[in-house]
């Protein structure tokens, strides 16, 4: 975990993100997470968090669990979410799961993968 990789989507090599601190996190998630279809409108409705934002604050970024969708271009240092989804005007609430719109997009196509587990790898 942490290698450097090239992005598959042309940006250049990336490596896995991690927020050093709260402070970075609360700016990192008030980017991306609180604006993603995601990511449930309600957070104490019915529906399940995202599991990404999840896994990032329960693995460490050495875990082959961690997910590799929180990246780092080398070229700028600009940190970003592969999995974000700007939400549509008038969204219903109910998030998207990130991971199978990921998949149906090939997003994860050109990532490298763990040959046990078959899980794409940054």
């Amino acid at each position: 975990m942490g290698d450097e990789h090239e992005s598959g989507d042309g940006s250049g090599a990336v490596r896995a993100y991690q927020p050093s601190n709260g402070t970075e996190g609360d700016i990192f998630m008030g980017e991306f997470c609180c604006r993603c279809a995601c990511e449930p409108h309600d957070l104490y409705g019915d529906h399940d968090g995202c599991p990404i934002l999840a896994d990032t604050m329960a693995y460490k970024i050495t875990d082959p669990d961690y997910p590799p969708e929180w990246i780092e271009r080398l070229s700028d240092g600009k940190h970003t979410c592969t999995a974000f989804r700007e939400r549509p005007e008038g969204w219903d609430g109910v998030p998207d799961d990130p991971r199978a719109v990921q998949a149906k997009e090939g997003v994860y196509d050109a990532l490298p993968r763990d040959p046990i587990t078959g899980r794409p790898v940054i």
